[in-house]
C-alpha cells in the first residue's frame, strides 16, 4: 500500500472503533434506543466497507474492536 491508502485505512479503522465507543457508551448508559441507533450505524458502516475492500465483515469487525480497546488503554 502506499502511504496514501496506509493514510486513508487508518482513518477507516479509526472510525469504526469510535463508532463501537458511541455504541458501547450507550450500551453501558441504559440508552436502548440510541444504542440500537448506533449499533445499526456501526453494522451499516461495517457492511459498507466490507463491500468496498472485499474484506470480511468479521476481519473487519475484529480490526475495528481491536482499534476500539487500543485507543481505551491509551
Amino acid at each position: 500500500m502506499s502511504k496514501e491508502e496506509v493514510g486513508i485505512w487508518e482513518k477507516v479503522v479509526e472510525k469504526g472503533a469510535e463508532k463501537i465507543g458511541k455504541y458501547e457508551k450507550a450500551f453501558l448508559n441504559n440508552e436502548t434506543e440510541e444504542f440500537k441507533k448506533l449499533h445499526r450505524e456501526y453494522v451499516d458502516y461495517l457492511e459498507r466497507i466490507a463491500e468496498i475492500s472485499h474484506i470480511s465483515e468479521e476481519a473487519l469487525d475484529d480490526c475495528f474492536l481491536n482499534k476500539h480497546l487500543e485507543n481505551k488503554k491509551a
